[in-house]
C-alpha cells in the first residue's frame, strides 16, 4: 500500500512580514483564548461555581472580543499564502 504525505505548513520566511505579524497576533489570541477556558472550567469542577455568567463559549467571545468569523477570516489568510 503506497502511502502520500503532504503539509499545509506556512514558512514564516515565505509570506510578507505583515502577515506574518498577524498570523502570529492570532495564534495567540487563540492560545491564551483557550488557556482562559481551561482554566475556567477546572475552577467550576473543583468549586462548582462558574467564574462566568451564561455560557463558556459565550463568556469566552466576550472576555477576548472574538467573533464567529475567524473562520472566515482564517481562509481570507490562507488564500494569501498559498500560491494557487
Amino acid at each position: 500500500m503506497k502511502k502520500c504525505y503532504f503539509s499545509n505548513r506556512i514558512y514564516k520566511y515565505k509570506v510578507s512580514h505583515d502577515l506574518n505579524q498577524e498570523l502570529s497576533h492570532s495564534l495567540r489570541l487563540y492560545n491564551r483564548a483557550m488557556r482562559t477556558a481551561y482554566t475556567w472550567q477546572t475552577k467550576h469542577l473543583c468549586t462548582g461555581n462558574k467564574p462566568y455568567e451564561g455560557t463558556l463559549h459565550l463568556a469566552i467571545k466576550k472576555r477576548f472580543q472574538l467573533d464567529d468569523n475567524l473562520w472566515t477570516e482564517g481562509c481570507e489568510v490562507w488564500e494569501l499564502c498559498v500560491p494557487i
